[in-house]
């Protein structure tokens, strides 16, 4: 191959939706905002609107949004099984706390927003394959993330 041949099909690569890109099951659970897809077997994701998401924070709390609304650290914690992707939830019951109080106009966002966040307190297990993050509750229902 020619150095032509080479630069171009190096071009063609950065341009790659999946150049650079790292796939879940590769990043672990912290830096990556997780979005809301499924909870509790509902397909939650609204055009143009985040339902709930989570974020891993590096100092082991988790944070994200409420709809519109940010959540900041409360007490929900996240730990992993050394070289894993998956690990513990776990809270001292209490609730999420929301850093800004905005009206959403979406009903159906908050509702299922609200749900969520409610079962949160519940929250036991984490896990991270290749279609995304998966949260059970203790109840054994789920919450998939992308």
């Amino acid at each position: 191959m020619t150095k032509r041949a080479i630069l171009v099909v190096g071009m063609f690569a950065a341009f790659s939706p999946d150049a650079g890109v790292s796939h879940p099951a590769e990043r672990g659970p912290s830096d990556h905002v997780w979005v809301l897809e499924k909870f509790q077997s509902e397909r939650v994701i609204e055009r143009g609107m985040e339902v709930a998401t989570l974020r891993f924070n590096s100092d082991h709390t988790v944070t994200g949004t409420w709809a519109c609304n940010s959540i900041g650290p409360g007490k929900l914690k996240w730990e992993n099984i050394s070289g894993q992707m998956h690990g513990k939830l776990a809270t001292d019951g209490a609730s999420a706390r929301i850093i800004t109080v905005v009206g959403c106009d979406n009903a159906r966002v908050v509702a299922i927003a609200n749900r969520f966040w409610l079962r949160v307190e519940t929250a036991r297990k984490w896990s991270i394959d290749q279609k995304g993050l998966s949260v059970r509750f203790a109840d054994g229902s789920s919450a998939r993330f992308v």
